[in-house]
């Protein structure tokens, strides 16, 4: 009888063990399921940041090519500015040549219209001397007239 007991005691105690390691299997297996969900979760939000990031990078070498397209342009606008500051001083410097030129020029139109005038003066100077000596001709009195002319304008000719 108590042997009886004593097993039907042990037995009792080994149901529920048995109880009690089905449970544990069953919550070990719903953590498994739970681990096992969060690590596609996971999975799913790395190919995720995966993907942003790819864009991220995109977005950062497009940021920098720009950059070097931005800093090739100022360095192409740099230089032709420096270009043309040197033309504009090539300018002003071709400018203050023509402007000296054009007042030699001048100066020299200036003595050839008083050699002119000096030259008339003294051809008018000759020919009123031999009217005085001579009977004047028609061409020399033609002579006198163009040279008085002459010299009434400012447009005698260089000599």
């Amino acid at each position: 009888a108590a042997e009886v007991r004593l097993q039907k005691e042990s037995q009792k105690w080994e149901d529920e063990i048995a109880r009690v390691q089905q449970q544990e299997m069953e919550a070990l297996k719903q953590c498994c399921d739970m681990a096992e969900q969060h690590v596609k979760e996971l999975r799913n939000e790395i190919a995720a940041l995966r993907s942003r990031m790819a864009v991220v990078v995109q977005e950062r070498d497009a940021l920098v090519e720009g950059k070097r397209d931005a800093q090739s342009a100022l360095t192409h606008m740099i230089a032709v500015s420096e270009k043309t500051v040197d033309l504009k001083e090539q300018t002003i410097e071709q400018l203050g040549a023509l402007e000296q030129l054009g007042l030699q020029n001048l100066g020299e139109m200036r003595k050839c219209s008083t050699s002119s005038q000096e030259t008339l003066q003294a051809i008018m100077t000759k020919l009123q001397e031999e009217e005085k000596e001579e009977q004047p001709t028609p061409r020399s009195s033609r002579a006198r007239d163009v040279a008085r002319q002459l010299l009434d304008s400012d447009h005698a000719p260089p000599v």
